[in-house]
Protein backbone atom coordinates (compact mmCIF):
# COMPACT_ATOMS: atom_id res chain seq x y z
CA UNK A 1 0.00 0.00 0.00
CA UNK A 2 1.70 3.47 -0.99
CA UNK A 3 1.30 5.44 2.01
CA UNK A 4 2.88 8.56 0.64
CA UNK A 5 0.37 8.54 -2.01
CA UNK A 6 -2.22 8.14 0.55
CA UNK A 7 -1.39 11.29 2.98
CA UNK A 8 -1.96 13.30 -0.34
CA UNK A 9 -5.46 11.86 -1.10
CA UNK A 10 -7.77 12.47 1.73
CA UNK A 11 -10.90 11.17 0.29
CA UNK A 12 -8.98 7.51 -0.87
CA UNK A 13 -7.25 8.02 3.22
CA UNK A 14 -10.68 8.56 4.80
CA UNK A 15 -12.60 5.38 2.53
CA UNK A 16 -9.30 3.54 3.42
CA UNK A 17 -9.59 4.39 7.44
CA UNK A 18 -13.52 3.04 7.57
CA UNK A 19 -12.95 -0.13 5.75
CA UNK A 20 -10.37 -0.48 8.34
CA UNK A 21 -12.50 0.16 10.93
CA UNK A 22 -15.47 -1.31 9.83
CA UNK A 23 -13.33 -4.53 9.41
CA UNK A 24 -12.26 -4.63 12.76
CA UNK A 25 -15.74 -3.93 14.29
CA UNK A 26 -17.15 -7.13 12.18
CA UNK A 27 -14.50 -9.03 14.58
CA UNK A 28 -14.09 -7.64 17.77
CA UNK A 29 -17.79 -5.57 18.26
CA UNK A 30 -19.83 -7.61 21.22
CA UNK A 31 -22.92 -7.80 19.26
CA UNK A 32 -25.10 -10.97 19.39
CA UNK A 33 -24.92 -11.33 15.78
CA UNK A 34 -22.28 -14.22 13.46
CA UNK A 35 -19.52 -12.65 11.29
CA UNK A 36 -22.08 -12.51 8.60
CA UNK A 37 -24.81 -11.11 10.27
CA UNK A 38 -21.92 -8.40 11.76
CA UNK A 39 -21.79 -7.58 8.18
CA UNK A 40 -25.17 -7.19 7.09
CA UNK A 41 -25.62 -5.33 10.48
CA UNK A 42 -22.64 -2.64 9.66
CA UNK A 43 -23.93 -2.17 6.10
CA UNK A 44 -22.84 -4.76 3.61
CA UNK A 45 -25.24 -5.21 0.79
CA UNK A 46 -28.32 -7.47 1.19
CA UNK A 47 -31.57 -7.34 -1.03
CA UNK A 48 -34.39 -8.12 1.99
CA UNK A 49 -33.10 -4.95 3.66
CA UNK A 50 -32.09 -2.50 0.91
CA UNK A 51 -36.25 -3.13 -0.36
CA UNK A 52 -37.48 -2.33 3.10
CA UNK A 53 -35.81 0.94 2.96
CA UNK A 54 -32.05 0.73 3.72
CA UNK A 55 -31.58 1.84 0.31
CA UNK A 56 -28.33 3.72 1.95
CA UNK A 57 -26.64 -0.45 1.75
CA UNK A 58 -26.33 0.64 -1.93
CA UNK A 59 -23.18 2.44 -1.32
CA UNK A 60 -21.96 1.54 2.27
CA UNK A 61 -21.08 -1.81 0.76
CA UNK A 62 -18.19 -0.49 0.04
CA UNK A 63 -16.98 -0.44 3.61
CA UNK A 64 -17.55 -3.75 4.36
CA UNK A 65 -15.12 -6.46 4.21
CA UNK A 66 -14.94 -9.76 5.85
CA UNK A 67 -12.01 -11.83 5.16
CA UNK A 68 -8.76 -10.01 5.96
CA UNK A 69 -7.37 -11.38 2.39
CA UNK A 70 -10.55 -9.40 1.05
CA UNK A 71 -9.66 -6.56 2.66
CA UNK A 72 -6.10 -6.25 1.69
CA UNK A 73 -6.46 -6.84 -1.82
CA UNK A 74 -9.16 -4.22 -2.46
CA UNK A 75 -6.84 -1.38 -0.39
CA UNK A 76 -3.78 -2.15 -2.21
CA UNK A 77 -5.63 -1.50 -5.45
CA UNK A 78 -7.24 1.10 -4.71
CA UNK A 79 -4.30 2.84 -2.75
CA UNK A 80 -2.43 2.44 -6.50
CA UNK A 81 -5.74 4.18 -8.32
CA UNK A 82 -7.34 6.23 -6.05
CA UNK A 83 -4.97 9.31 -5.25
CA UNK A 84 -3.92 9.55 -9.14
CA UNK A 85 -7.82 9.90 -10.13
CA UNK A 86 -8.74 12.47 -7.02
CA UNK A 87 -5.47 14.12 -8.03
CA UNK A 88 -7.41 14.06 -11.62
CA UNK A 89 -10.75 14.63 -10.79
CA UNK A 90 -10.36 16.57 -7.66
CA UNK A 91 -11.77 15.57 -4.27
CA UNK A 92 -15.56 15.80 -5.10
CA UNK A 93 -15.77 14.53 -8.47
CA UNK A 94 -13.90 11.76 -7.64
CA UNK A 95 -15.90 10.86 -4.67
CA UNK A 96 -19.14 10.97 -6.77
CA UNK A 97 -17.69 8.35 -9.12
CA UNK A 98 -16.58 5.99 -6.26
CA UNK A 99 -19.94 6.04 -4.63
CA UNK A 100 -21.32 6.32 -8.18
CA UNK A 101 -19.67 3.08 -9.11
CA UNK A 102 -20.90 1.48 -6.03
CA UNK A 103 -24.39 1.90 -6.25
CA UNK A 104 -24.43 1.47 -9.51
CA UNK A 105 -22.80 -1.99 -9.09
CA UNK A 106 -25.08 -2.73 -6.08
CA UNK A 107 -28.07 -1.82 -8.80
CA UNK A 108 -26.77 -4.31 -10.93
CA UNK A 109 -26.88 -6.62 -8.38
CA UNK A 110 -30.30 -5.50 -6.80
CA UNK A 111 -31.91 -5.85 -10.33
CA UNK A 112 -30.32 -9.10 -11.66
CA UNK A 113 -29.41 -11.06 -8.70
CA UNK A 114 -30.86 -13.50 -6.41
CA UNK A 115 -31.06 -12.67 -2.57
CA UNK A 116 -26.90 -13.07 -1.95
CA UNK A 117 -25.14 -10.83 0.87
CA UNK A 118 -22.25 -8.63 -1.24
CA UNK A 119 -19.26 -7.03 0.50
CA UNK A 120 -16.78 -5.40 -0.67
CA UNK A 121 -15.32 -2.18 -2.22
CA UNK A 122 -14.97 -4.10 -5.85
CA UNK A 123 -17.54 -2.54 -7.74
CA UNK A 124 -16.29 1.16 -6.89
CA UNK A 125 -12.67 -0.23 -8.00
CA UNK A 126 -14.54 -1.13 -10.88
CA UNK A 127 -15.39 2.09 -11.51
CA UNK A 128 -12.38 3.86 -11.18
CA UNK A 129 -9.99 1.59 -13.54
CA UNK A 130 -12.84 2.39 -15.95
CA UNK A 131 -12.87 6.07 -15.09
CA UNK A 132 -8.82 5.69 -15.77
CA UNK A 133 -9.44 3.74 -18.68
CA UNK A 134 -11.40 6.76 -20.39
CA UNK A 135 -8.90 8.81 -19.22
CA UNK A 136 -6.37 7.34 -21.58
CA UNK A 137 -8.71 6.66 -24.37
CA UNK A 138 -9.78 10.26 -24.34
CA UNK A 139 -5.78 11.93 -24.66
CA UNK A 140 -5.04 9.47 -26.76
CA UNK A 141 -2.82 6.97 -24.88
CA UNK A 142 -4.61 3.92 -26.80
CA UNK A 143 -2.25 4.41 -30.21
CA UNK A 144 1.01 4.31 -27.25
CA UNK A 145 1.89 0.44 -27.64
CA UNK A 146 2.95 0.57 -23.43
CA UNK A 147 -0.44 2.22 -22.40
CA UNK A 148 -2.64 0.04 -25.14
CA UNK A 149 -0.85 -3.54 -23.81
CA UNK A 150 -1.35 -2.25 -20.11
CA UNK A 151 -5.07 -1.13 -20.57
CA UNK A 152 -5.58 -4.67 -22.15
CA UNK A 153 -4.22 -6.67 -19.41
CA UNK A 154 -5.55 -4.82 -17.26
CA UNK A 155 -8.69 -5.82 -18.58
CA UNK A 156 -7.73 -9.68 -18.83
CA UNK A 157 -7.25 -10.24 -15.45
CA UNK A 158 -9.95 -8.22 -14.17
CA UNK A 159 -11.86 -10.34 -16.87
CA UNK A 160 -10.61 -13.71 -15.17
CA UNK A 161 -11.67 -12.54 -11.56
CA UNK A 162 -15.61 -12.49 -12.57
CA UNK A 163 -14.81 -16.37 -13.47
CA UNK A 164 -13.59 -16.84 -9.67
CA UNK A 165 -16.44 -18.59 -7.36
CA UNK A 166 -17.98 -16.11 -5.12
CA UNK A 167 -17.57 -12.89 -6.80
CA UNK A 168 -20.26 -10.63 -7.48
CA UNK A 169 -19.76 -10.01 -11.17
CA UNK A 170 -23.05 -8.12 -11.40
CA UNK A 171 -21.38 -5.42 -9.20
CA UNK A 172 -18.32 -5.47 -11.03
CA UNK A 173 -20.21 -5.25 -14.30
CA UNK A 174 -22.34 -2.40 -12.78
CA UNK A 175 -19.82 -0.87 -11.41
CA UNK A 176 -17.39 -0.66 -14.49
CA UNK A 177 -20.24 0.59 -16.72
CA UNK A 178 -20.95 3.25 -14.23
CA UNK A 179 -17.81 4.29 -13.73
CA UNK A 180 -16.87 5.10 -17.21
CA UNK A 181 -19.90 6.98 -18.06
CA UNK A 182 -19.24 9.21 -14.82
CA UNK A 183 -15.79 9.54 -15.40
CA UNK A 184 -16.70 11.08 -19.02
CA UNK A 185 -19.19 13.12 -17.76
CA UNK A 186 -16.95 14.28 -14.57
CA UNK A 187 -13.96 14.79 -16.21
CA UNK A 188 -12.76 18.48 -15.49
CA UNK A 189 -12.94 20.76 -18.36
CA UNK A 190 -15.82 22.17 -20.66
CA UNK A 191 -18.96 20.58 -21.69
CA UNK A 192 -18.84 18.25 -24.98
CA UNK A 193 -21.09 16.62 -27.21
CA UNK A 194 -19.70 13.42 -25.57
CA UNK A 195 -20.51 14.75 -22.24
CA UNK A 196 -23.93 14.87 -23.33
CA UNK A 197 -24.49 11.64 -24.75
CA UNK A 198 -22.88 10.23 -21.65
CA UNK A 199 -24.92 12.07 -19.11
CA UNK A 200 -28.30 10.93 -21.46
CA UNK A 201 -26.85 7.19 -21.62
CA UNK A 202 -27.08 7.19 -17.73
CA UNK A 203 -30.42 8.46 -17.83
CA UNK A 204 -31.73 5.99 -19.68
CA UNK A 205 -29.27 3.31 -18.22
CA UNK A 206 -31.49 3.92 -14.71
CA UNK A 207 -34.84 4.13 -16.54
CA UNK A 208 -33.77 0.19 -18.25
CA UNK A 209 -32.42 -1.07 -14.97
CA UNK A 210 -35.92 0.17 -13.25
CA UNK A 211 -38.18 -1.38 -15.80
CA UNK A 212 -36.12 -4.60 -16.14
CA UNK A 213 -36.42 -4.85 -11.99
CA UNK A 214 -39.64 -4.48 -11.78
CA UNK A 215 -40.63 -7.53 -11.58
CA UNK A 216 -37.37 -8.58 -9.63
CA UNK A 217 -37.98 -7.44 -6.54
CA UNK A 218 -40.05 -10.48 -5.02
CA UNK A 219 -37.79 -12.55 -2.45
CA UNK A 220 -38.51 -16.34 -3.15
CA UNK A 221 -39.71 -18.51 -0.66
CA UNK A 222 -35.39 -20.81 -0.89
CA UNK A 223 -34.00 -17.50 -0.33
CA UNK A 224 -35.13 -15.97 2.71
CA UNK A 225 -33.09 -16.05 5.98
CA UNK A 226 -35.89 -15.17 8.66
CA UNK A 227 -33.65 -16.33 11.26
CA UNK A 228 -30.77 -13.92 10.45
CA UNK A 229 -33.31 -11.02 9.58
CA UNK A 230 -35.00 -11.41 13.47
CA UNK A 231 -31.22 -11.86 15.16
CA UNK A 232 -30.33 -8.44 13.30
CA UNK A 233 -33.56 -6.49 13.82
CA UNK A 234 -33.27 -7.79 17.49
CA UNK A 235 -29.63 -6.63 18.21
CA UNK A 236 -31.00 -3.10 16.53
CA UNK A 237 -33.73 -2.75 19.34
CA UNK A 238 -31.17 -3.72 21.80
CA UNK A 239 -29.14 -0.87 21.19
CA UNK A 240 -32.06 1.62 21.46
CA UNK A 241 -32.94 1.48 17.74
CA UNK A 242 -36.63 -0.36 18.08
CA UNK A 243 -38.45 2.43 16.71
CA UNK A 244 -36.58 1.35 13.14
CA UNK A 245 -36.22 -2.26 14.08
CA UNK A 246 -40.26 -2.45 14.38
CA UNK A 247 -40.49 -0.28 10.97
CA UNK A 248 -37.95 -2.89 9.11
CA UNK A 249 -39.80 -5.58 10.49
CA UNK A 250 -42.77 -4.35 9.48
CA UNK A 251 -41.46 -3.64 5.35
CA UNK A 252 -39.98 -7.38 5.49
CA UNK A 253 -43.59 -8.85 6.36
CA UNK A 254 -44.56 -6.97 3.43
CA UNK A 255 -42.17 -7.96 1.88
CA UNK A 256 -42.05 -11.69 2.07
CA UNK A 257 -46.20 -12.05 3.04
CA UNK A 258 -45.70 -13.49 6.55
CA UNK A 259 -48.61 -11.28 7.97
CA UNK A 260 -47.07 -9.63 10.62
CA UNK A 261 -45.20 -12.58 12.19
CA UNK A 262 -41.60 -10.54 11.95
CA UNK A 263 -42.95 -7.30 13.58
CA UNK A 264 -44.44 -9.59 16.66
CA UNK A 265 -41.54 -11.58 16.89
CA UNK A 266 -39.51 -8.02 17.25
CA UNK A 267 -41.66 -6.31 19.65
CA UNK A 268 -42.26 -9.20 22.07
CA UNK A 269 -38.02 -9.79 22.27
CA UNK A 270 -37.97 -5.38 22.58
Amino acid sequence: MNWNRLKEAKVTMVITVLCVLVFAAIHLAPLNLSKIEKAIFLGAYYKPFVLAGEWWRLVSVGLVHVSVWHLMMNLFSFSNTGPLLEREYGRLRYALILCGSIAGGSLFQLIRGGNTIVVGLSGGLYGLMAAYIMLVVQAGGMRIPAYRNMIMEMLMVNLMINFMPNIAYLAHIGGFVTGALLGIILKPGRGSSLKTNCSLALVILLGAMIWLGRDSFAIGQNERYIGSDLSLLKETSRLGLSTHSEHMAEKLDQLYGTEGYIEAVVKEGS
